[in-house]
């Protein structure tokens, strides 16, 4: 398996490895016979000699490098219909094929890809599917047509079902939102993270009883704190894997949801499709989306979404003067609250997803 983001996927392939140098990609892995492999997008080919066989891939729409997936082992692949006519397909290491627990889970993608159509507009690639590795690694990855996660997700002593749910909800979000929407620069990750926060959580509330709106305003107390400690939603000020902090998480929601209470829910909800829709395929930047939201409101939203995005204070709350920012703590102790959090409290919500 491959989990090459934010920038390793050069040390498995030649590459410009960056999220705006997307390209089309043609695979062919050639492995002993008995042996599956795979790869994004769709089987093209399948031929055997002299003991080996070769698999080829294609897939036809850009991709940036961090997000291809090469798998190769005892593998099963699982062909599970169509939804909304998206062709789906699930690769499952054959140690936990079959499990209960792993099938009860992987059968929710038909009522997830048609909540995100709904809301997203059509799927923008060829097919989809879950990468079910059974191999110990506490994150999940939207790699293009083939997400991918640990097998852990779906043991119930280890995490909620529900919450494996919102989990696996979350990295299909990606496939509109970071994959064929994608980052031109690092800086502007809250595009993908916010956004897929944003429907995992709403999905979270509509099925599982999630209160979203306690959900926010908990975000929204931690803003200040999470722009001193990494930077502006928009400016992270870390590299690599401390790039995904909480402030691109649920910071990012948190603006998504204050630019909802300005320009109504109606209206974000046309905003959020067409966005999906028009930059299909695209790297796009920050000033892309503020651009652009502006245009579908009808109003000029520069000024509202850069104070969110860029500040290095948390914004009034649209609608709710009553909600608070709770005050800055000194680094060290922030630091040793984040990382106690992150591996105690929050294990269940991020520590499980990019």
């Amino acid at each position: 398996m491959v989990g090459a983001q934010p920038e390793f996927a050069h040390e498995v392939f030649p590459s410009n490895d960056h999220p705006s140098d997307k390209a089309s990609y043609s695979f062919k892995l050639e492995v002993p016979n008995g042996v599956t492999a795979v790869a994004n997008g769709v089987l093209s080919g399948r031929s055997t000699r002299g003991g080996r066989t070769t698999w080829r891939y294609s897939q036809r729409q850009p991709m940036a490098s961090e997000l291809v997936q090469l798998a190769v082992g005892q593998l099963d692949v699982i062909g599970r219909g169509r939804s909304r006519g998206v062709p789906l397909r699930d690769v499952v290491a054959d140690t936990v094929s079959g499990n209960r627990d792993v099938e009860a889970l992987l059968d929710l993608t038909p009522r997830q890809m048609d909540w995100m159509v709904d809301r997203a507009g059509p799927y923008p690639f060829d097919l989809y599917g879950v990468l079910v590795a059974d191999q110990i690694f506490v994150y999940a990855l939207e790699t293009q047509t083939l997400s991918l996660h640990p097998a852990l997700l779906f043991d119930p002593e280890i995490l909620p079902p529900e919450v494996a749910d919102q989990v696996l909800l979350h990295e299909l979000a990606h496939q509109w939102y970071g994959d064929s929407v994608a980052p031109a620069t690092w800086s502007d990750l809250w595009l993908n993270e916010g956004h897929a926060t944003w429907y995992e959580n709403t999905y979270a509330a509509e099925f599982h009883g999630l209160d979203f709106e306690a959900f926010i305003r908990d975000a929204y107390a931690n803003g200040d704190q999470w722009r001193a400690d990494f930077g502006p939603v928009a400016l992270p000020s870390q590299n690599d894997f401390d790039l995904f902090s909480p402030n691109v998480y649920e910071g990012g929601a948190t603006v998504l949801y204050a630019l909802r209470q300005v320009i109504g829910d109606r209206t974000f909800r046309e905003l959020e499709r067409k966005w999906a829709q028009r930059f299909k395929g695209e790297s796009v930047t920050t000033d892309d989306f503020i651009e652009f939201a502006s245009k579908v409101a009808h109003r000029n939203l520069g000024p509202f979404l850069r104070d969110w995005l860029y500040g290095t204070e948390t914004p009034p709350m649209p609608g709710h003067p009553d909600w608070t920012v709770n005050p800055v703590e000194a680094q060290a102790a922030s630091a040793a609250r984040t990382g106690a959090q992150a591996f105690e409290l929050n294990a269940e919500r991020r520590l499980l997803k990019h």
